[in-house]
C-alpha cells in the first residue's frame, strides 16, 4: 500500500523548536570559540613578529661582531645558535597554528554533520522495485506501529559498479521515534519477507571509524577470556553500524556533505 504523509503538527513544531534552539546555542558556542581562537592567533602572530624583529637584530649584530674582532668568534657562534633555535621555534609555532585552525574547523563541521543526521535512519537491503514503497510501509507498520513514513529517499553509491540495492534514508520527527523503532527491530527476526534488511543510524565517516575501532577492541577483549562474546558484538554492530562510504553526489533532495 502507498505511504501517506501524516505528521503530527505539534510533534513537528516541537522538534523544529528544539532543533532551532540547539543550533542557536551551537552557533553561539562556535562564535565564542572562534573569537577566542582569533585572540590566540593574534597573540601568537604578535610574538612571531617580535621574534622576527629579534632575528633581524641578531643578524645585524653578528655582522658587526664579525667585522670588529676575531676574539669575538665564540660569542658570534653562540648568537648563531640562538638565531637558529629561534627560527626553529618560529617555524614550529607557524605549523602548529595551521594545524590548530584545521582541527578546529574539522571538529565544528563534524559536530554539525552529526547533528544534521541525528534523526535519520539508514535501511539496508531494500530491493529497488516498484513495490519498495509498499515494502517500507509494511516494515514500519511493525517497527513503528500506528505511524506513516513519507520522508525517505535513496542514497547513491560512491562506486558506480555497485549492484547492491541503494541505501534508504528515512528522516524521523523526534529522537523518541528513533528509539522506539530500534527497540522494535527485534520483531523483524524470523520474518522471511524482511530477510536481509537491516536498520541502523545515519553516521558520519568518523563515527563509522570510531564504531569499527570500538568493535575491534571489544572483540579482542572477548577472545582473551573476559565475559564478552564475538557473536553478541556482531549482532549489536549489525543493528547500529553503517559500513558503506556514500558518494557526495546524492539524489536531488539530499543534504549530506560527508
Amino acid at each position: 500500500m502507498p505511504i501517506e504523509h501524516s505528521p503530527r503538527k505539534s510533534s513537528t513544531i516541537e522538534a523544529s523548536v528544539d532543533a532551532i534552539s540547539y543550533l542557536t546555542k551551537l552557533m553561539e558556542s562556535v562564535r565564542d570559540s572562534t573569537q577566542e581562537l582569533q585572540k590566540t592567533v593574534a597573540a601568537v602572530e604578535g610574538k612571531i613578529d617580535r621574534l622576527e624583529m629579534t632575528c633581524q637584530g641578531l643578524d645585524k649584530r653578528m655582522k658587526s661582531l664579525e667585522d670588529s674582532s676575531l676574539q669575538q668568534k665564540t660569542q658570534i657562534s653562540k648568537l648563531k645558535n640562538d638565531h637558529d633555535q629561534i627560527r626553529e621555534k618560529v617555524d614550529t609555532i607557524q605549523k602548529d597554528m595551521i594545524k590548530i585552525k584545521h582541527d578546529f574547523s574539522s571538529d565544528i563541521n563534524e559536530q554539525i554533520n552529526r547533528y544534521q543526521r541525528r534523526l535519520n535512519l539508514i535501511i539496508k537491503g531494500v530491493p529497488e522495485s516498484p513495490s519498495d514503497a509498499e515494502l517500507l510501509s509494511d516494515l514500519f507498520a511493525i517497527i513503528w506501529p500506528g505511524k506513516t513514513v513519507s520522508n525517505w529517499d535513496r542514497l547513491e553509491w560512491s562506486d558506480p559498479k555497485m549492484t547492491y540495492p541503494r541505501l534508504v534514508r528515512v528522516q524521523l520527527p523526534t529522537p523518541a521515534a528513533k528509539k522506539t523503532i530500534f527497540s522494535n527491530c527485534k520483531l523483524l527476526k524470523g520474518l522471511e519477507r524482511f530477510k536481509g534488511i537491516s536498520v541502523c543510524s545515519d553516521m558520519t565517516k568518523q563515527q563509522q571509524a570510531e564504531r569499527r575501532s570500538n568493535y575491534n577492541l571489544r572483540s579482542k577483549v572477548g577472545t582473551s577470556g573476559n565475559n564478552v562474546t564475538d557473536g553478541s558484538l556482531r549482532q549489536k554492530r549489525k543493528a547500529t553500524d553503517m559500513e558503506v562510504d556514500l558518494n557526495p553526489r546524492k539524489t536531488a533532495n539530499l543534504q549530506e556533505t560527508d
